[in-house]
């Protein structure tokens, strides 16, 4: 199933949005010190040339380094299957990210990346009716549920304002059934770019990775190891989940055995 146009949803994904979970945020769904293995599987070299024109996008912009596989459980199979997709942050496991036919554009490339490390689309914000408007009339039947506001806890904003200009906005006319927009900006600015991040898309991505939100900054990386001698023990019985009322605990002194580093 595909969310959103773009949002692959795998079982971990159902969950978040069945539930309420907090992608973002939770260190769960984050890659282990902002290192994002990938493979390619059967693709045009075309679609590796964009993915990796992408990868330098992010290397001279964020702390997050995408990198060729090396064993890790955990990674992005890069495919081309029906479009473009991702799923929401790590997800455990192979996961699918999609550069279909008409996604081979650097662009793309960085928007699917984005899901992959974490993001949401920009205009399912909760306060996203102050940015922009929705024509509801003009959306194609069946499509309507593209356009919902995500719950609160469902997705986080680290703080940053609205970003008209993010990688991660909608395009005016997303989902037409009439060539006419489904989307403006209330201010009248262009939405939907898919040339390369905006300033603030450049601060989350840094802020969400604990960064300092700069560019040309390496990610702060934690010393892995536990500091408790039960701490496997205590992730066996499901003390690392996020919410849960021990995880502040956890997260300080049993990083390792709840594989937040």
């Amino acid at each position: 199933d595909v969310f959103e146009g773009d949002i692959y949803l795998d079982r971990s994904t159902k969950a978040i949005l069945g539930m309420g979970r907090d992608a973002m945020s939770s260190p769960a769904r984050h890659w282990l010190n902002a290192r994002v293995p990938y493979v390619f599987g059967s693709v045009s070299s075309e679609v590796r040339s964009v993915f990796l024109a992408a990868i330098k996008e992010y290397e001279a912009k964020t702390c997050v380094r995408f990198v060729p596989r090396r064993g890790e459980r955990d990674y992005i199979y890069i495919v081309s299957e029906g479009g473009c997709f991702s799923s929401i942050g790590r997800s455990g496991g192979l996961q699918k990210l999609s550069l279909g036919t008409g996604c081979e554009h650097r662009g793309t490339a960085i928007h699917e990346m984005m899901h992959a490390i974490g993001f949401f689309h920009e205009q399912s914000r909760l306060d996203r009716d102050s940015y922009i408007t929705i024509y509801w009339d003009n959306i194609k039947p069946g499509m309507e549920y593209n356009f919902r506001k995500y719950k609160r806890g469902e997705a986080d904003t680290l703080g940053y304002a609205y970003d008209l200009k993010s990688i991660m906005h909608y395009p005016k006319y997303a989902f037409t059934k009439n060539r006419q927009p489904t989307i403006i900006a209330r201010n009248g600015a262009n939405i939907g770019q898919r040339d390369s991040f905006s300033a603030i898309d450049i601060q989350q991505i840094n802020a969400l990775y604990n960064s300092n939100g700069k560019s040309f900054y390496p990610c702060t990386v934690p010393s892995c190891k536990d500091s408790r001698s039960l701490c496997a023990q205590w992730a066996r019985a499901g003390y690392c989940r996020y919410g849960q009322r021990y995880y502040p605990y956890m997260k300080r002194y049993c990083p390792k055995s709840c594989r937040m580093c």
